[in-house]
């Protein structure tokens, strides 16, 4: 578990750490019993995000920057993640902190991206359902041909003197 007090509104969090996190803790060294620590091996307090700036600017991190990710934006892309991975405003909330309201400011995102891929979804297997249906009509149309030429029956055809004539 991890623990949090938001430096905002002081609310205390508990959140369960993600398996990857704790594999990446594991070859993390530690210097106490805080997961980020200043210089001076102390929790930090102010001047984290002047320093996650200077991180983010090593040449080894270019990948991170490449995706986009910036100190401003790491919990709501969290938000998103967590969002789209199913999880309810309530469980983002419990895990961000934030309020339902904002979670809910976030999901609207989601949730429009969601309902697009679903409704795009939807008018696939129209599509293919109804190309299906015209490949089995064609199917049968072409049987019924097929009956209709070797017995010689079908609209069209007269009975004279014991032959059938078109």
């Amino acid at each position: 578990m991890i623990a949090v007090e938001q430096e905002k509104t002081g609310k205390k969090l508990w959140i369960p750490m993600h398996k990857a996190l704790k594999r990446m803790l594991k070859t993390v060294p530690r210097h106490g019993e805080f997961i980020l620590t200043n210089t001076r091996g102390e929790a930090w307090t102010t001047g984290f995000k002047a320093a996650w700036q200077n991180e983010m600017a090593r040449e080894e991190l270019a990948p991170l920057r490449e995706q986009r990710y910036v100190f401003h934006g790491l919990r709501k892309s969290s938000v998103v993640m967590l969002l789209e991975a199913g999880c309810t405003d309530a469980e983002v909330a419990a895990i961000t902190g934030q309020t339902r309201e904002m979670v809910e400011h976030y999901a609207q995102a989601v949730n429009q991206k969601k309902l697009a891929a679903a409704a795009i979804l939807k008018w696939d297997a129209l599509e293919a359902a109804a190309q299906s249906t015209r490949r089995k009509e064609k199917r049968a149309g072409r049987k019924r041909e097929s009956k209709e030429a070797v017995s010689g029956g079908g609209e069209g055809w007269k009975r004279r003197g014991g032959r059938r004539f078109a």
